[in-house]
């Protein structure tokens, strides 16, 4: 329920980073000098970043570093690699474990990253599997074991200059399109969002399986979103896999909330079946349709 957009290394400069509130390095493993300084001029200056797994890592021909050129900005020193083919991490009772069980300990699929403070404030544990060692030898009939040891923290976080920034040290992003996903490595990044960003022109809560659309209107002083439910397709094979359609043949029905930093002046739905409450700044929906926009003016 997350608005992004993509910014490339090959037009990538401090004005065009500043045009966003947050920047999401998802395990950008090369940077080179130039990256690293507007990377580091973007936070300084008040930008939010997140990062995680290998993300500055590595120089330009691929190969490993000994630290991350990233490590003032993210506040951490990098030890060494948690090399096991799965790892868990647990949160703590907090604004990082909303709507987690706070002391699970939630696998992590991939290898992960032993990284320790150099001022950023370390929050979680990361856990090594109860393996026998490297080659990932499992015991038991179990493709995974499970968690033993903690080996160093889940997230980092860190004030750099003006702004903020996070480091996570396996590949949270990744894990959700592996074979493996849970909901908790979603909410875990959409929580860490809303930490370093609280107050967004637009926050939507809805189910997981429903994928909001964010659109604004400037000149019409207008926000139209477009609420789609359904359970998406993971298939993602190769490029010979056959893709079937979504089945949708029942309506869902399902409720939702837009929060607005200001109390709109008129909200209406486009179905006639959508049941809409304002109060001052929350909009509660209640829908059952598969497509459904509501449109907002400010």
């Amino acid at each position: 329920h997350i608005p992004v957009d993509a910014v490339f290394d090959e037009t990538v400069a401090l004005e065009t980073l500043q045009n966003y509130p947050l920047i999401f390095l998802a395990n950008t493993a090369i940077l080179d000098q130039n990256e690293v300084r507007i990377f580091r001029d973007y936070v300084k200056r008040g930008g939010k970043l997140i990062a995680t797994l290998d993300t500055s890592l590595y120089d330009l021909d691929g190969n490993p570093l000994s630290d991350y050129t990233l490590g003032d900005v993210l506040g951490i020193r990098y030890k060494g690699k948690a090399d096991f083919s799965t790892h868990y991490y647990r949160l703590p009772q907090g604004f990082l474990s909303v709507d987690i069980m706070p002391g699970w300990d939630i696998s992590i699929p991939g290898v992960a990253h032993l990284a320790e403070s150099a001022g950023a404030e370390a929050q979680g544990e990361l856990k090594l599997a109860f393996y026998d060692g490297p080659p990932f030898h499992t015991l038991g009939q179990s493709d995974h074991n499970s968690p033993w040891k903690t080996v160093a923290p889940a997230v980092f976080l860190n004030r750099f200059g003006q702004g903020q920034a996070a480091y996570i040290p396996f590949a949270l992003d990744a894990a959700y399109v592996g074979e493996l996903p849970l909901p908790e490595h979603r909410i875990f990044l959409r929580n860490l969002l809303r930490y370093l960003y609280p107050n967004p022109e637009v926050r939507v809560d809805a189910p997981l399986n429903v994928e909001a659309v964010i659109t604004e209107e400037p000149t019409l002083r207008q926000y139209i979103i477009h609420f789609i439910a359904c359970q998406p397709s993971r298939d993602i094979d190769g490029v010979n896999a056959r893709r079937r359609p979504n089945l949708m043949e029942e309506t869902p029905l399902y409720r939702a909330q837009i929060h607005l930093q200001q109390r709109p002046r008129q909200v209406r739905s486009l179905s006639k079946k959508t049941q809409v409450v304002q109060k001052e700044n929350t909009i509660a929906l209640q829908m059952e349709d598969i497509h459904e926009a509501v449109v907002i003016s400010v």
